[in-house]
């Protein structure tokens, strides 16, 4: 019998080892493996990356998730800091926020085209250059997100600024209900709740306007799995997974401060500017090289009104 029990029990850890993640390697050399895998493709989705790649990067988040267990890593001073976005791989809210699972919610590009129907989709594309996606993590619980692009030449920038809190355990279990507990959502999982979102133009971001009602960020629940001083991975509660990277270039990314200082421009303004910009663009006495991406630029500005904040806007170009 004893015999009997000590076999049972080895079976039994051998069976549970089977299908634990083993930590074979330390965080810092995972990290040093990702890093390079996310320049793939030149964007930060999953769907411009080889499949290889992504099975790797996959891997690499798995081992870090496994690091990350028991850490509380909400309370971390390294979670704070400037971030890069370098990588998603589907939708946080299940297809509203432009990831690779937003089969409902046509591209930024697509919007500006039913806006401006007589151009090619080719030359909206063209007209939309991505110049920095980030997140920021700011003491005691703000976040910022934070997009800057170019359209037609013109600067501009998206901004959703946030505040964040531990999830309490009716919320958790409200957060695993939505992959019906496929997702491992720990403890360390945040509820994070949007201001209106803030569309600039311009350098100083003097013509602007919040992106409110069904358009709007709605709440998400994201999940820290590991931190360190130079990346910061998490999963969404739909399983929606996320690597950013600290910060450290030259270049400031902390120009949403002052863009957010700027009153925005009310609706009916907003669309009186439009329209005004559409008509001197296509029939004011102006050399064509100018007149038209003036004519874009704020006639254009029309549709990302009706368009909420997108992790991946800078994707499109």
């Amino acid at each position: 019998m004893a015999a009997a029990r000590l076999l049972a029990l080895a079976c039994a850890v051998h069976q549970a080892s089977s299908f634990a993640a083993p930590l074979s390697r330390p965080a810092g050399v995972v990290v040093d493996e990702l890093l390079p895998l996310l320049d793939e493709g030149g964007t930060t989705r999953s769907r411009n990356k080889s499949p290889e790649t992504i099975s790797k990067i996959d891997a690499c988040l798995e081992e870090l998730r496994e690091a990350g267990r028991g850490a509380k890593v909400l309370d971390d001073p390294r979670l704070f800091g400037e971030y890069e976005i370098k990588y998603f791989d589907r939708s946080v809210d299940g297809g509203r926020d432009g990831g690779d699972d937003a089969v409902k919610k046509p591209s930024i590009a697509k919007r500006l085209r039913k806006a401006i129907f007589f151009l090619p989709f080719k030359a909206i594309r063209l007209g939309l250059k991505s110049t920095g996606t980030y997140q920021h993590v700011l003491e005691p619980q703000t976040i910022v997100n934070y997009v800057t692009f170019r359209f037609f030449g013109v600067p501009a920038a998206v901004t959703a600024k946030a505040e964040f809190a531990r999830e309490t355990a009716d919320e958790l279990a409200a957060a695993r209900a939505l992959s019906n507990g496929t997702v491992p959502l720990s403890t360390e999982t945040a509820r994070v709740v949007f201001d209106a979102p803030r569309v600039s133009f311009g350098r100083r971001g003097r013509l602007n306007f919040e992106v409110t009602g069904p358009s709007a960020q709605p709440p998400v629940d994201l999940c820290t799995t590991y931190v360190d001083d130079r990346v910061r991975c998490g999963i969404a509660a739909r399983g929606g997974k996320f690597v950013f990277r600290r910060y450290n270039e030259t270049e400031p990314a902390d120009g949403w401060e002052a863009l957010l200082k700027q009153e925005p421009v009310s609706g009916k303004v907003f669309f009186g500017l439009s329209v005004l910009g559409a008509a001197a663009g296509a029939f004011a006495p102006v050399p064509t090289l100018l007149g038209v991406p003036v004519g874009l630029f704020v006639s254009g500005k029309a549709a990302i009104a009706t368009a909420r904040y997108d992790p991946g806007l800078g994707d499109v170009a």
